[in-house]
């Protein structure tokens, strides 16, 4: 039984020395997370080593340590947000994507006479891109009318300011759950 225990002691250090060593020199940042989901666009602690994301855990701005946050919220803290926001696994490993060799780097268009999903596409430059979604864009509003474009799930006040000047749709008004950008301006 000393063994077992002594092996089960040993592992349990070789382990934790395993997890500081992995996080020592890191720094650690607040971010939103913007996947597109719907839902609340969770609120992220992220650790930072040399340029590169090490880990994503949960904001702990709020109840740190606490299994149950029911146990322990008032009214208050619900009405105020004043709880942890959890991401989904696509909020884990959306750190892969930025380094993902499969990432496309440069704006690309599909190929004259090619059908969608056939995989042609030709690289365009950016100035190319932006005047042709701008006119995709004018072309919509023209035949649909201003409300027929919007911006589902992505909450941006740059885009929230553009097309209100523009006369288009937003999702929401003002301060919302689905804005992580002023969630973690305080932090």
């Amino acid at each position: 039984m000393e063994a077992i225990q002594r092996l089960a002691s040993e592992s349990r250090q070789k382990v934790v020395g395993n997890l500081k060593a992995l996080h020592s020199g890191e720094e650690t940042i607040y971010s939103g997370c913007v996947i597109n989901c719907g839902a609340g666009h969770c609120v992220l602690k992220v650790r930072r080593k040399n340029g590169k994301i090490t880990a994503i855990e949960p904001d702990d701005h709020y109840n740190r340590g606490v299994g149950r946050e029911d146990a322990v919220l008032t009214d208050t803290d619900l009405i105020k947000n004043r709880l942890q926001l959890r991401g989904c696994p696509m909020a884990w490993a959306f750190h892969k994507l930025p380094t993902s060799p499969d990432r496309i780097l440069y704006p690309l268009k599909r190929v004259a006479g090619s059908k969608r999903m056939e995989g042609r596409y030709e690289r365009i430059s950016w100035d190319e891109a932006l005047d042709l979604v701008a006119s995709k864009m004018e072309e919509m509003v023209d035949k649909y009318g201003p409300y027929s474009i919007t911006t589902a799930y992505q909450p941006s006040p740059a885009l929230e300011r553009l097309f209100a000047l523009w006369g288009a749709g937003i999702e929401g008004w003002g301060w919302c759950s689905k804005d992580p950008g002023r969630l973690t301006m305080h932090l």
